[in-house]
């Protein structure tokens, strides 16, 4: 199963981000949603801060909390569409579906990981870059409730809190001390997919209440991980905050070590 798992997902993943508009610009995302809560001279310096230096965490829990609701309706109404009869063909409905939903979940993640100070996923060429994939099967994983995800996620923060928030280190991602951690998720997402296919094929095959059994189950199943990413996102937050204190902490101990030193010296 662990093999089928991971070419079942790497399938899925694949497909997912050869849809148009998947990959989301951590700055042009930024300033559209802050726009309204900071000035312009504050806005263009976003690829050097993390959110949560302009805004209240209030203000970035609002803004989190409306994108999971606009594209939880957003995935919801694909699903329902993909379920009436006669919307698709009962062999293609299913993965379509699938793929519709690992979509909107791919937007959702990238979007609530800018928002609690994860770097910019996306290549020069707009795309979603090679070396973030494995990161955002992380992301994945939390929204849909892997255990092994929150512990990658935790890793995964403690090394981005020393780096330069718009961008992640050049190096791939795959060569990481989490890889293993991947590894793990990459089966767990086959499990999951074909319990969540045979559920919703069910749905599909009962006449007319097809497509609100399949956008129920979206709507329910989407909102729960929304919420769980954000929750895992607010504590990351911490994480965060906490690493960059103890690299300002170390950073004022060397200075004053050499504050000391060079007095020891005036006075020798």
């Amino acid at each position: 199963m662990s093999e089928k798992g991971i070419a079942l997902w790497n399938n899925v993943l694949s497909t997912t981000l050869r849809i148009p508009h998947v990959a989301v610009d951590r700055t042009d995302f930024l300033k559209k949603e802050l726009a309204a809560y900071v000035n312009d001279e504050k806005l263009a310096q976003i690829q050097s801060l993390r959110p949560w230096n302009l805004v209240s965490d209030d203000v970035l829990e609002k803004i989190a909390v409306s994108c999971i609701n606009s594209t939880t309706f957003m995935a919801s109404g694909a699903s329902f569409v993909a379920g009436l009869p006669g919307g698709f063909a009962m062999a293609a409905t299913i993965p379509a579906d699938m793929v519709q939903y690992y979509y909107h979940t791919v937007v959702l993640a990238q979007k609530i990981s800018y928002l609690y100070g994860f770097p910019n996923l996306v290549d020069e060429n707009g795309d979603i870059s090679d070396s973030a994939v494995d990161l955002l099967t992380v992301y994945l994983g939390v929204t849909m409730g892997a255990g092994a995800a929150s512990q990658g996620l935790e890793m995964v923060a403690k090394q981005l809190a020393k780096t330069a928030p718009s961008k992640i280190a050049a190096k791939a991602l795959t060569k990481t001390f989490y890889y293993p951690i991947i590894k793990k998720l990459a089966p767990w997402f086959g499990v999951k997919m074909t319990k969540q296919t045979f559920a919703k094929g069910v749905g599909k095959a009962i006449p007319l209440l097809g497509g609100l059994i399949s956008g129920g189950l979206t709507f329910a199943s989407f909102k729960i991980g929304g919420n769980r990413l954000l929750k895992e996102m607010k504590i990351r937050k911490a994480l965060f905050e906490q690493e960059s204190m103890n690299e300002n902490h170390g950073d004022k101990q060397i200075v004053d070590a050499e504050v000391i030193n060079e007095s020891n010296a005036k006075e020798l």
